[in-house]
């Protein structure tokens, strides 16, 4: 049994013994998906890693879609009856091999921050030790913001394990709160230098937020972001789930420990989505190209509606807020929070279309 593509100046032939399985996803260019089906089933639904999917009738048993300026090769195919219910999936695109690439370029991205982190937390440890109060309290916020930009807050959800939440934890949860010994970290040593104004406190732990950032260097990032189905999935939440750690923790002043930079940490978790966003830009544009340019927008209203806050160039406080200032910047990160929530979908499929390890 052979198939051919005829075009004006050239055919493409697939041939086959009539007894083996026909083809039942074919590719060449210009003609990105065509094959055979068995009888029953009246179209099908071509998907692609790099492009839309594309669902169109079978006649005589045989479809084929013509696009020439589409490159994109299939790589999943579905059944459907007349009702467009599907009959069978009988391919189904692996996303592993795009977004490992895209994952490598975030673990740089990631090491790098880590790199300039550990300096910084160096230099709030001199900072402290000279003794000047108001230049510890800069050099916190300026290596928090930091470790905000990896999108990694709070331990990531889980990210980097246990010492994610000893590096970032909050005092909620600990049976002492703020007074309890598990409490480590940068909220420790704000509590330290707002709240309690104590630089020697402040000292100590600063110490020990070095000691506990050797150890994450130590481990490779792969370990903490692995290239399987499950760790990709979880990376593909990141960009909705750092603003979404904004609105549960940020916008209401609950990991707030005294320095009232509620509103620069959000401005750190907006640098970390625009960087995620870039990175996944090569798999996610083809695939919704509207939607960076909304989220886009989105986050560039968010930070507007930060910087229409500024008292004398001076953070304000969440608390501090006048109502409609604040229901704005709510407003917009739930408007961005929107736009993103469909990436994971957009970038993984479910069921027998999943990626596998």
């Amino acid at each position: 049994m052979c198939i051919e593509v005829v075009y004006r100046t050239a055919r493409t032939e697939a041939c086959a013994p009539a007894s083996g399985s026909p083809d039942a996803l074919l590719y060449v260019s210009r003609t990105p998906g065509f094959g055979l089906v068995p009888n029953g089933v009246s179209a099908v639904t071509v998907s692609y890693q790099t492009a839309p999917p594309r669902t169109v009738a079978v006649h005589h048993n045989f479809f084929v879609i013509v696009a020439p300026s589409q490159t994109s090769p299939p790589c999943g195919l579905q059944w459907l009856d007349p009702s467009d219910s599907v009959i069978k999936t009988v391919y189904g695109c692996s996303y592993l091999t795009a977004e490992t690439q895209e994952l490598d370029e975030y673990r740089a991205y990631v090491a790098r921050r880590l790199s300039t982190l550990q300096s910084q937390v160096a230099a709030l440890a001199a900072s402290i030790a000279s003794g000047h109060l108001p230049q510890a309290q800069s050099a916190w916020l300026t290596a928090h913001l930091t470790w905000l930009e990896i999108g990694q807050d709070d331990g990531a959800y889980g990210c980097f394990g246990a010492l994610g939440g000893e590096i970032d934890g909050l005092p909620a949860g600990h049976p002492l709160g703020t007074a309890d010994p598990g409490f480590t970290g940068f909220h420790r040593i704000e509590f330290d230098l707002w709240t309690s104004h104590d630089l020697s406190a402040a000292a100590d732990d600063t110490a020990t937020l070095q000691d506990l950032l050797a150890q994450l260097v130590k481990v490779p990032l792969s370990t903490y972001l692995p290239a399987t189905a499950t760790g990709i999935g979880n990376w593909l939440l990141r960009p909705h789930e750092v603003l979404e750690d904004a609105l549960r923790d940020s916008l209401t002043a609950n990991d707030d420990d005294g320095s009232g930079t509620d509103l620069a940490s959000i401005t750190a978790d907006v640098a970390a989505v625009r960087e995620l966003l870039r990175v996944l830009e090569p798999s996610l544009d083809p695939l919704a190209p509207h939607l960076l340019r909304h989220a886009t927008g989105e986050l560039d209203a968010l930070i507007d509606a930060i910087d229409a806050t500024h008292a004398n160039g001076a953070w304000v406080s969440i608390e501090d807020l006048p109502t409609r200032q604040r229901q704005q910047i709510d407003a917009d990160v739930g408007a961005a929070l929107e736009t993103l929530a469909p990436i994971p979908d957009l970038l993984t499929s479910t069921g027998t279309n999943a990626p596998v390890d």
